[in-house]
């Protein structure tokens, strides 16, 4: 009985080292001062006007069911709150004739009940309001690839936001690296509220310094990656040279992750470009758990979206809440008190069927999200 318990125990412990061998590993970059200064010089007014959506991936279902991740088991929601921005910004309104781009339903009256059926419900517009915290978290994000990556070479956008602490940009990975050849992008500058253009209220562009994600891994649960950013003087981190940061001006967003995701609501932000937007401008969806685990795929949330190209790494914020008081509209999204967190980002699209009013993105859960946080957090600042 010895004998074949210590069997069980050596064949329990191979079958684990196993599975470890297999599991994603986070990888970084850091970016060097010259380089840095590069792509300052780089990124003119007409090269960021004619920059490429980063188009959503397309994945598909069957692929994606055959390779998914073990189903998280359930664990409770955990996060921080955000932080509101310490430098005065004028809160200039945007023209108040909006572009009313879909209505598909309020969700904020939808009832608790999830899944629906495609076409989910939800609202898009371009908000009313950007240079006020928490819409000036929101950014759209250039970068460029370079030749043998899986994406023609040239100059692109997706989005971002600032969330966790003063310097740290979140985004999804496909903006960041080819998980597919192992190559890194290069040239990132990130500009808050963008708004036609960079925002000076913001300090224009803002340069990160290293950068941190899923290197293995294809599946698009681990489509997250995390940006460390340069304060102002495009030097040090977190004020280190006594210069402002960026969340000083912008302000952050806190995070959530595990919990049920199966009726949750968000305020779903990013700066689409692809037909029929136009890049220039920020949009909001109000939006709901759709599908949860779609096509048999794990980790993962489908909602309605009708963003396009250029959104994607654009947040999913729980609890959005522009005057830090309690929302007076009905909601599932809440999580107690919690308040403007990321609890999600605009991720990938399926091949068949054509869902284009659909976008999915990964659960942020401990596995994912919090095991890349942590080794994000283990980079030196400066």
């Amino acid at each position: 009985t010895i004998w074949a318990l210590t069997a069980s125990l050596f064949g329990l412990a191979a079958m684990a080292f196993a599975q470890d061998q297999k599991r994603p590993v986070p990888g970084h970059i850091e970016i060097s001062a010259s380089d840095q200064a590069a792509t300052r010089a780089y990124w003119t007014v007409d090269r960021m006007a004619n920059a490429m959506p980063m188009l959503l991936p397309k994945v598909d279902p069957a692929t994606a069911a055959a390779n998914a991740s073990p189903l998280a088991p359930p664990e409770p929601a955990q996060g921080a709150e955000g932080g509101l921005p310490t430098i005065s910004v004028s809160t200039d309104n945007l023209p108040s004739q909006t572009f009313e781009m879909l209505d598909h339903g309020e969700p904020a009256i939808m009832p608790a009940t999830t899944p629906f059926s495609y076409e989910y419900p939800f609202t898009n517009y371009q908000p009313p309001v950007i240079n006020a915290y928490p819409y000036s978290t929101v950014g759209k994000l250039f970068f460029v690839i370079p030749p043998g990556a899986t994406e023609p070479a040239g100059n692109y956008v997706c989005s971002g936001s600032v969330i966790a602490n003063n310097y740290t940009v979140l985004t999804a990975r496909h903006c960041m690296y080819d998980v597919n050849t192992g190559i890194w992008y290069n040239s990132w500058v990130f500009d808050p509220a963008y708004n036609s253009g960079p925002n000076p209220k913001y300090q224009n562009s803002w340069i990160p310094r290293k950068l941190e994600t899923w290197v293995t891994g294809s599946t698009s649960d681990y489509d997250i990656g995390l940006m460390q950013m340069n304060d102002l003087d495009g030097a040090g981190c977190n004020g280190s040279d006594g210069s402002h940061t960026l969340g000083s001006y912008t302000g952050y967003l806190g995070y959530l992750y595990g919990g049920d995701y199966t009726q949750r609501q968000w305020d779903v932000f990013g700066y689409p470009q692809a037909s029929p937007f136009d890049g220039n401008h920020m949009y909001q969806d109000e939006a709901a758990t759709g599908t949860l685990n779609p096509f048999g795929t794990t980790n993962i949330v489908e909602i309605g979206n009708p963003q396009t190209g250029g959104t994607s790494g654009g947040p999913w914020i729980i609890g959005f809440n522009p005057k830090k008081a309690t929302d007076p509209a009905p909601t599932n999204n809440t999580s107690g008190s919690a308040s403007n967190r990321a609890n999600g980002l605009n991720s990938f699209q399926w091949t068949s069927p054509s869902q284009p009013y659909a976008i999915n993105g990964p659960e942020f859960l401990s596995y994912n999200f919090n095991a890349l946080f942590t080794a994000y957090k283990a980079l030196s600042c400066p």
